[in-house]
């Protein structure tokens, strides 16, 4: 069994297995690199690309396959009620099952010297930055913001740091999968507070 396949059953309490027991991780959707594939392939609601972008083009692909399964229906649900159900009900639940492998969690102070001791000492941190209308298009080289509104805040995970070209940066970790920006990366200027990245920056220590 996949992860995608906890779906098909009661989500809260295939959550709670999953953190438990771990589960074995699906290989690459129409691929056979090990294990079962995924069936359903990656969204690309960000960027513009030949996959998925909202999960009524999800339905629309079964549909005209004349296929009906479990996993379409939970998958519109998974990402439809996203908002409703898994940060309001699902999310108190599963975070008092995470709370149990971890031993603390604290913020970082926005100080870019403090926020580098603490990725060499304990690891990736997590942090904040607004999301602004040409990071969306970001594909190489260190973002500024530059032109166009801000559409919003989102969290981001920083893994380190570097220079390029007299440039300092934070290398950061995005979560809009492998075809969006440097193979899922953004290097984001450092030590400016560009975009908000150093004004709230939380860590986690985990329980060993």
């Amino acid at each position: 069994m996949v992860d995608y396949e906890l779906l098909k059953k009661c989500e809260v309490y295939g959550q709670r297995g999953k953190v438990h027991k771990g589960i074995v991780s699906g290989c690459n959707y129409n691929t056979s690199e090990a294990g079962q594939p995924y069936e359903i392939p990656a969204c690309e609601h960000h960027i513009d690309g030949p996959n998925i972008k909202r999960p009524m083009e999800l339905f629309t692909m079964f549909h005209t396959k004349r296929i009906y399964t479990k996993v379409v229906i939970i998958f519109f649900k998974y990402c439809l009620l996203f908002l409703y159900y898994y940060k309001i009900i699902f999310f108190q639940q599963f975070s008092a099952l995470i709370d149990e492998f971890i031993k603390t969690s604290y913020s970082v102070r926005s100080k870019e010297e403090i926020i580098q001791r603490e990725i060499v000492t304990n690891g990736p941190v997590e942090g904040t930055i607004t999301v602004y209308e040409d990071f969306m298009n970001y594909k190489s080289g260190v973002y500024q913001h530059v032109v166009g509104k801000a559409l919003g805040g989102h969290t981001i995970r920083i893994l380190g740091w570097r220079v390029e070209e007299g440039t300092p940066y934070w290398l950061i970790a995005n979560s809009w999968n492998s075809d969006w920006g440097d193979n899922g990366y953004v290097k984001l200027l450092r030590g400016a507070n560009h975009c908000g990245i150093e004004g709230s920056i939380t860590a986690r220590l985990p329980l060993l």
